[in-house]
């Protein structure tokens, strides 16, 4: 699996907009969850939505705890990514 696809093209060099961040999720000192906050994400610039919450990805031993946070969430639909693939939108107004 590619580096990009965890945003690693990102968080190496720091190139993150002022808004954007990667976070990490932490129980004791174990890395429970992991996401990106971002502006665009991998949503094709036709789409008027963001900020978007993306590459969440939950360890094998903590899935199950909603720490993915979609329970909150509202699925809008699919959406073709900048990388050709199917991805899945969910919205919440806050």
């Amino acid at each position: 699996m590619e580096s990009s696809i965890f945003g690693a093209e990102k968080m190496e060099p720091n190139d993150f907009e002022n808004s954007e961040r990667a976070l990490v999720a932490l129980r004791d000192d174990d890395a429970a969850a992991f996401c990106t906050f971002t502006n665009r994400d991998e949503m094709p610039r036709e789409y008027c939505c963001g900020p978007l919450i993306g590459f969440l990805i939950v360890a094998e031993k903590y899935r199950g705890n909603r720490l993915s946070e979609k329970y909150s969430f509202t699925k809008v639909g699919d959406y073709k990514t900048i990388y050709g693939s199917v991805d899945q939108l969910f919205s919440k107004t806050l």
